[in-house]
């Protein structure tokens, strides 16, 4: 690698030098073209599948991984299991990385520049449709991972490649130009991954496929354009076809005279002869040389700016998952004396009886909601707890077995409503018929009691048929999804933004930990 740079920088010398008697040649429109595709196919691939997956699909992937493991295994994931997987799911890029970057002298010694630029982008979208299509329709969390590593042999071969490919292709002088797009390509790349992995765009159960098979679209539009795209000039000529080196060139810079071509020819050919002595440079021999130790710094600068920023990708969180800031906020001061103990008041007059209330602000929604958790306030139960609502009133889109049916979802109950796996990411649901037409104000939720699973958001639908159900909303149109359990025992009450009177309430699952696994009942008036 040492060799080859330093033939790079010597070619450029020598082009310098002749370039001082006459105006230098600048890039044609198709040269310009052909070095943005080959820049983007390598770089702007790489920042997408860097920023793609970050901090905000990592529960994605947990569900997926959860679910494939589930369905192979009978049991749940646990948590030791989900972190080495996860850890390999991201570190097999960087080894794969690794691995390319070593491979590129052995590459280039079998094939020419175009052609490994073309087996380069190959390989890209092979590794894409291994996570994409093995990963989905197996499912395999393994595909996902060899997948991983493909690509990053791709991205590690891609990032030593295309320094090449510019030096050999582009004009001396708009060099540092198109070297310059290496990281801005990268850099684009992780902020179109990072956005695309948001879960209102394309970060979401359904969709993570189309997410991560758009780092296959650059390597694309590549391959496609490949017939049209040049070889190195430099290369053409090393191997003894000067015509095709002086046609090619000729292509590459902007209205050419036949001995400006002729000449910079013969500097790359001069620079070929004159290159046969150069020895090897070891590993000590960089360390030693203050030229070779610049470069060296040079470079693992340019790959701390692509590793400082998958840190950063990382360090990203949703706003349910950030702490609560206490900034400005000083140390508590020392506990003051304890006071004297009051007399003790008269009690005071019973408080007329107690009734429901349906209609109710935001704020004094907040108010009941602080008194029920203070035991302070008692809810309107339905009647699923109780009993009231028989069993074949309680259905769902599929159980895991009779052991685990819709009507044994009782809240506090003993038995628990469990989806099966397979009807996860079409979002299972458990219903509840009321015969008649029923005004319900909220929902309290309960997970599996014993194990660790429980469902985290969910939407609510009703309607006065099964067929006719309908979301509840917002004031902008947008299907609210309701806050779940954090963990299996204790309850948690949404209410309603408004009444709904309703024949059939659905629930339907959205996110959740380890299974969709629930105990539930409706507030009534």
């Amino acid at each position: 690698m040492a060799e080859t740079n330093g033939e790079t920088a010597a070619a450029a010398r020598l082009l310098k030098k002749d370039e001082t008697s006459s105006a230098p040649l600048q890039n044609s429109n198709f040269c310009m073209y052909a070095l943005l595709v080959s820049v983007s196919s390598v770089m702007m691939s790489t920042g997408i599948a860097v920023g793609a997956l970050n901090a905000l699909m990592t529960g994605v992937l947990q569900d997926f991984y959860n679910t494939t493991y589930s369905d192979r295994y009978g049991e749940t994931m646990n948590k030791e299991t989900w972190d080495l997987n996860l850890a390999l799911t991201v570190s097999m890029m960087l080894a794969g990385g690794f691995v390319g970057a070593l491979s590129i002298r052995f590459i280039l010694a079998c094939l020419s520049r175009k052609q490994s630029m073309i087996v380069m982008n190959m390989t890209n979208i092979a590794s894409v449709l291994l996570i994409v299509v093995g990963g989905r329709l197996i499912p395999s969390y393994e595909a996902m991972i060899v997948g991983r590593f493909i690509m990053g042999l791709a991205s590690g071969f891609g990032m030593n490649l295309i320094p090449i490919v510019v030096a050999e292709i582009c004009s001396f002088s708009r060099q540092p130009f198109y070297l310059s797009l290496i990281g801005l390509n990268l850099s684009f790349g992780g902020v179109v991954g990072l956005v695309l992995g948001f879960a209102k765009v394309l970060g979401t159960k359904e969709l993570w496929p189309y997410l991560l098979s758009v780092s296959a679209l650059p390597s694309l539009i590549y391959l496609v354009s490949s017939p049209w795209l040049p070889e190195s000039p430099s290369y053409l000529l090393r191997n003894g076809k000067r015509e095709s080196a002086f046609k090619t060139l000729k292509k590459l810079r902007a209205s050419p005279k036949n001995e400006e071509i002729d000449r910079d020819l013969n500097a790359i050919d001069a620079f070929h002869k004159s290159a046969g002595a150069a020895q090897q440079i070891s590993l000590s021999e960089i360390f030693r040389s203050k030229r070779y130790v610049r470069q060296l710094i040079l470079v693992i600068v340019v790959f701390i700016q692509g590793q400082g920023e998958q840190i950063c990708l990382n360090l990203q969180r949703e706003p349910s998952e950030r702490p609560l800031s206490t900034t400005h906020q000083g140390p508590p001061g020392r506990r003051g004396p304890r006071g004297a103990i009051g007399r003790q008041g008269t009690r005071g007059n019973p408080g007329p009886p107690g009734q429901c209330v349906c209609d109710l602000t935001e704020d004094e929604q907040k108010r009941l909601k602080l008194l029920i958790n203070l035991n302070r306030v008692e809810l309107c139960p339905l009647g699923i707890k109780s009993g009231r609502i028989r069993d074949a009133d309680m259905t769902s889109s599929s159980v895991y077995s009779s052991t685990y049916a819709a009507h044994l979802g009782r809240l506090d109950g003993s038995g628990v409503w469990l989806a099966k796996p397979s009807e996860y990411h079409r979002g299972a649901w458990i219903q509840v018929d009321m015969k008649t037409p029923t005004t319900l104000t909220g929902v309290v939720t309960q997970g599996r009691e014993g194990h660790s699973q429980w469902v985290t958001s969910y939407k609510i639908s009703f309607g006065s048929s099964p067929d006719e159900l309908e979301f509840i909303q917002d004031n902008y149109g947008n299907d609210i999804i309701f806050e779940g359990n954090t963990e299996q025992s204790s309850h948690v009450l949404n209410l309603f933004p408004r009444p709904i009177t309703t024949r059939y309430v659905r629930l339907v699952a959205r996110e959740f930990v380890a299974r969709i696994a629930m105990r539930i009942e409706y507030v009534t008036c």
